[in-house]
């Protein structure tokens, strides 16, 4: 066995470390670019986390003067709309219990931002 060792280690062609060196390629773009890139092809969007620890990404609009007009109403007929709910919800961010008659904009939502979505159940005192 030893033999055979010795015989292969002979044959073995050596590999030198090959040295990156030259410019970058014209077009390259950092990761970082890139997803800002892709997010802004996908439009505005929110993460949604729900009462049994699911976590959705819902789309909102195009442009970001649309999310400043737009209502926590028509947000919650949105993420309904998207992730098939039925019955009453509230939703929370940071902390806050979002008004449907409020703006996002009264909130600060912006992009990726994450709300917390709470189901409200009848009955009960």
């Amino acid at each position: 066995m030893t033999a055979y060792r010795e015989e292969n280690k002979k044959t073995k062609p050596k590999i030198s470390p090959r040295r990156i060196s030259g410019t970058v390629p014209e077009g390259f773009k950092p990761c970082q670019q890139i997803t800002r890139d892709l997010d802004a092809k996908m439009g505005l969007q929110i993460k949604v986390h729900g009462p049994r620890g699911e976590k959705k990404i819902i789309d909102l609009c195009e442009k970001e003067e649309q999310l400043e007009k737009m209502s926590v109403l028509l947000l919650k007929k949105i993420i309904v709309q998207q992730l098939s709910i039925n019955g009453d919800l509230r939703l929370v961010f940071h902390g806050e219990t979002m008004e449907e008659s409020s703006m996002l904009s009264t909130y600060s939502i912006k992009h990726m931002s994450t709300i917390y979505m709470i189901l409200v159940l009848p009955g009960g005192h």
